[in-house]
């Protein structure tokens, strides 16, 4: 399994914006430069953060995005399920009827059960904490690659 380009930009979007005090305005520009991320995917990232309540955005000449809450209180999960949907590894364990042979297969139980630690594994992260860890690192590196 593989997590698409988009959640892991997405999280990494988030945590850029953590770092910053609740209430701060980004420019998909400004993340774009600093993440390394081309704009047009930075908006279409952040409009889908947007549709699950992740960020907001403010209209005008010094609009741009904000984090919607507390970023100590969104998980990894969150935005997961925000860009890639709900964490599935096979059909089957989202819904038995997807699989023919659903009832009698033991192997989906295996899918299942794996999807569910991964998802409590996410939960378990908040991007509060990963921006937490990225300052950490910045100032034990004491380099600093922002601009």
């Amino acid at each position: 399994m593989q997590l698409s380009t988009k959640t892991r930009y997405a999280v990494r979007l988030l945590v850029r914006m953590a770092r910053e005090p609740l209430g701060h305005v980004w420019r998909k520009q400004d993340l774009g430069r600093l993440e390394a991320i081309p704009v047009d995917y930075v908006a279409q990232i952040l409009l889908m953060l947007k549709r699950a309540g992740l960020v907001g955005s403010q209209r005008g000449m010094m609009g741009g995005f904000v984090l919607a809450g507390d970023p100590r209180q969104v998980t990894v999960a969150d935005v997961v399920e925000a860009t890639d949907g709900p964490t599935v590894l096979v059909p089957c364990a989202k819904d038995a009827r997807a699989c023919e042979r659903s009832g009698e297969c033991v192997v989906q139980e295996v899918w299942t059960g794996a999807g569910r630690v991964l998802e409590t594994y996410f939960r378990g992260i908040t991007i509060g904490q990963l921006a937490m860890e990225a300052a950490r690192r910045k100032k034990a590196s004491g380099l600093s690659f922002d601009i």
